[in-house]
């Protein structure tokens, strides 16, 4: 699956996987994401320079992204 790149509201460049995100909420005007993640060096909550809408309008987009691309490369055989 596709994962995208979004700025966080402290300016650092996070990659999140669409696959892993379960909550998307409002936080001070910002979207703050929840993930599921096994690697305790990774953040479970992350709060993006970005607005919770765009931020579900991106990780919806690479996921139908990358389910196009699965369902593509079946009908080729």
């Amino acid at each position: 699956m596709s994962r995208v790149q979004l700025k966080a509201a402290d300016g650092t460049i996070v990659e999140l996987d669409p696959a892993n995100v379960v909550e998307i909420r409002q936080f001070d005007g910002k979207a703050q994401v929840e993930q599921l993640t096994s690697d305790p060096s990774v953040p479970r909550r992350i709060t993006l320079a970005e607005k919770p809408w765009r931020v579900a309008m991106l990780l919806n987009a690479a996921i139908g992204k990358a389910r196009f691309d699965n369902s593509a490369a079946n009908h080729s055989r």
